[in-house]
């Protein structure tokens, strides 16, 4: 069975620039012929905390990868990605920037829907989102979704119900019946030629599944939708790990191939 991981932060300002080989290798390790690092870029929100890659650090992660992908040559193909989280005020800086980087490819991520940033305390109750229920919710974060895919900027979306998550930790249920947000979302991403990714990550939160889920998932397979696999490996040691597993998911849901990017090019490969 084919394994690919093309979800992995090295995160060098939390460890060191050497995470993204140490990244490599335990990816490599667990049988991956397709490894892709995909740092978070500059993510132009003042509201998001979060640390990423600076403007003056894009020489050295590009070099960094490029030394990674000499020493691995023939052992595994390592792939250059970017993740970027969607804003509206982002695109303008992006659209013509992207273009003039070395990328395989570029992953786009949604973690503020609105004024709430996803995963910050007190950022929901402070937003213009705390007077809905979890199916408002669940729509205000699939529109945003469905806006990134239309810009036309990300080759695949990761996690692509992250929400879930984060309305368990503010202790709302999952909404009734979102199989026509589902529904919505997917015929976008088809329309957009955007891809989606099973990121194993989900089963190690309190969401206790994949993002996406199942129901999600065959919305996709349904639709035809471009599909990678993905760890969203942040320490290392987890690069890899799962993506047999998530393969195998993927067959049973109902896809038949899952995809790689080479500069910026989709690339199919039978499961």
């Amino acid at each position: 069975m084919i394994k690919i991981d093309l979800h992995i932060h090295g995160a060098p300002w939390e460890n060191d620039w050497a995470a993204y080989r140490r990244s490599v290798w335990h990816a490599w390790r667990a049988g991956c012929e397709y490894i892709g690092i995909s740092e978070h870029g500059p993510r132009f929100n003042h509201r998001a905390p979060y640390r990423s890659l600076y403007f003056c650090e894009f020489d050295r992660y590009f070099n960094t990868l490029d030394e990674i992908k000499l020493e691995f040559e023939g052992a595994a193909e390592v792939l250059t990605g970017f993740e970027l989280d969607y804003n509206e005020w982002m695109v303008e800086h992006y659209r013509d920037l992207l273009p003039e980087l070395p990328l395989d490819f570029v992953i786009g991520s949604v973690h503020t829907v609105k004024d709430w940033v996803m995963g910050v305390d007190g950022s929901f109750e402070e937003s213009s989102l705390s007077g809905l229920d979890s199916a408002g919710v669940y729509e205000a974060y699939f529109e945003e979704l469905m806006n990134a895919a239309r810009t036309g900027l990300f080759d695949f979306i990761a996690h692509p119900d992250l929400v879930k998550r984060y309305l368990l930790r503010l202790g709302f249920a999952n909404p009734a019946n979102p199989a026509p947000i589902y529904q919505r979302a997917v015929e976008m991403l088809r329309a957009c030629e955007v891809g989606i990714e099973i990121n194993t990550r989900g089963l190690l939160t309190a969401a206790g599944e994949y993002y996406p889920n199942d129901d999600f998932l065959r919305e996709c397979a349904r639709a035809e939708i471009p599909l990678t696999i993905g760890s969203d490996s942040h320490d290392m040691v987890s690069a890899g790990l799962g993506v047999a597993e998530a393969v195998a998911h993927a067959w049973r849901i109902g896809f038949r191939q899952i995809h790689i990017w080479r500069k910026r090019e989709r690339i199919a490969l039978n499961i």
